[in-house]
């Protein structure tokens, strides 16, 4: 194993789960004075600054299902309801709904949405695997970009996304896969949630069909998501609002991001998107 391997392996378990976003959405409002969605980047232009990196990102995944417009949308892995924001504003679902299993994301989500007073949005705490405020047979869309990569037991997941969807209803994960499946993926099902729990590519595809899910489109944005990450230079090229010292730690903390996760997806990491539909019963079209 490489040095740069084991920093890096170092620096996930550190800084993984909870503690990750909690220090991801602390570092952001300190250096920034703002929240920023909790997911990665994607390219699309040079000049695109890190807030229009993410979005691309959301864009991107909601460009393969459906229009949301009208719709009743479940966020699974909300995170602090920016992309929540994003997609209300600038999707037009007619009611979105985030959970996520951290309080202190759902704490900013709140109080993010008593700031720009938007109707048709509400957030919950709740547990992507069990999910309990939400009714059989109530969604139109279920969405979940970069969630899925902390859940133990991704089956229960894929199962919470039939029971809660309408017949006909369509789905979309964004999820960072392992390259190669571990030698025991079922002994993930014991461990903590927070830490990483990768499926591979063949694992996602053989259970779909368990859970009576219907793939429709599958896409590998690793590059996408590794130039977006190359590009961080030009994340926060604004005028310096911060300071010196703020500055510093700001960039020094991007540069530290950019690097671990540039190495990751080199060598053993793969951005995949998954879109599909909760098929309609037998006889109705």
């Amino acid at each position: 194993m490489s040095y740069i391997t084991r920093v890096t392996n170092t620096i996930v378990s550190l800084f993984s789960g909870e503690r990750f976003y909690s220090m991801m959405n602390r570092a952001y409002k300190v250096f920034h004075n703002q929240y920023y969605m909790l997911h990665y980047p994607f390219y699309q232009n040079e000049e695109d600054d890190f807030f229009q990196s993410q979005k691309n990102l959301t864009n991107h995944c909601l460009s393969k299902i459906s229009p949301l417009t009208g719709k009743t949308v479940l966020d699974v892995g909300c995170g602090n309801g920016i992309q929540g924001l994003h997609i209300s504003q600038d999707h037009k679902p007619g009611k979105y709904i985030g959970i996520d299993i951290s309080p202190q994301n759902i704490k900013i989500a709140k109080h993010i949405l008593r700031e720009n007073e938007s109707e048709n949005m509400v957030f919950h705490i709740d547990n992507a695997q069990e999910i309990a405020n939400i009714d059989d047979n109530s969604i139109d869309v279920v969405i979940n970009i970069e969630s899925a990569l902390h859940y133990p037991d991704k089956m229960k997941f894929l199962n919470e996304i039939y029971r809660v969807l309408k017949p006909g209803g369509e789905f979309m994960i964004a999820d960072i896969l392992a390259r190669k499946q571990q030698k025991n993926p079922d002994q993930d099902k014991n461990k903590q949630w927070g830490i990483f729990h990768h499926w591979t590519l063949e694992q996602y595809h053989h259970s779909f069909p368990f859970a009576e899910l219907n793939l429709t489109s599958t896409q590998d944005i690793s590059e996408s998501i590794l130039k977006g990450f190359k590009n961080y230079k030009h994340w926060f090229t604004g005028e310096n609002k911060q300071g010196i010292i703020k500055r510093w730690f700001s960039e020094l903390f991007i540069l530290i991001n950019a690097k671990v996760y540039s190495h990751m997806y080199a060598r053993n990491r793969a951005y995949y998107i998954f879109a599909g539909v909760k098929p309609l019963p037998k006889g109705v079209f």
